[in-house]
């Protein structure tokens, strides 16, 4: 039987590997699985329903929204992060267009989601309702999450080993982005996939950024 002392320095050389492990999917990094190209080619048209933008800091907001506002000839009110998930939706379409989907119309989706008033509720039934009353194949919804490190300097080997406890790291913005594609007919997921990545600023480029990245890993269907 080993002795607790052998032991011991059996574990500290694992150490060093684990680290390595961590720290080398610690960075950004695109993770994304769909069904075959056949199904997805099932599923061309889509309707970008939402994407839930989530900033964690105010001041992440209110820069954001100054960046928004100049590259979009948006008028100055009330703060909201309504405004870039718009500004996203149409960076999803355009990515949606190029791999090869058919998006639905932002303005017609608008309008069923009036005159229905749904709830968005990110419920399954109700995200397929709406793709079935604009004759959608498949709804997408995203979300955006940008945080901000405040306070306490937490070290870089323990925020990637828990990164769930300590998502923005070395004072850095971290942003992550989750989408899912639902087939309208079966209500099952057919693509779903995240990016994270960590970013001196937090500008809308690196929002498209994040999302493009994402697309990237996207089967062309063209």
């Amino acid at each position: 039987m080993p002795s607790l002392k052998s032991a011991f320095i059996s574990t500290l050389r694992t150490v060093p590997l684990i680290l390595t492990i961590a720290l080398t999917s610690c960075g950004g990094n695109v993770r994304l699985n769909h069904a075959s190209e056949p199904i997805l080619r099932q599923h061309l048209k889509v309707a970008v329903i939402n994407v839930k933008v989530d900033v964690r800091e105010e001041g992440l907001l209110k820069d954001a929204m100054d960046m928004a506002r100049s590259q979009m000839k948006m008028s100055s009110g009330t703060e909201s992060a309504s405004q870039i998930e718009e500004y996203i939706i149409s960076n999803i379409n355009r990515n949606l267009l190029e791999r090869g989907f058919l998006p639905v119309q932002r303005s017609q989706i608008k309008t069923v989601l009036n005159e229905q008033r749904f709830q968005q509720t990110g419920l399954t039934d109700d995200v397929t309702k709406i793709g079935q009353l604009v004759k959608a194949d498949a709804v997408f919804q995203g979300t955006i999450v940008a945080r901000k490190k405040a306070g306490l300097d937490v070290p870089f080997v323990v925020a990637c080993l828990f990164p769930p406890l300590f998502i923005v790291r070395g004072g850095d913005t971290q942003l992550l982005f989750s989408g899912n594609l639902t087939s309208v007919e079966t209500g099952t997921i057919i693509l779903s996939g995240t990016n994270s990545t960590n970013s001196g600023s937090h500008s809308l480029e690196d929002f498209d950024t994040l999302v493009n990245d994402w697309f990237d890993e996207v089967p062309e269907l063209r």
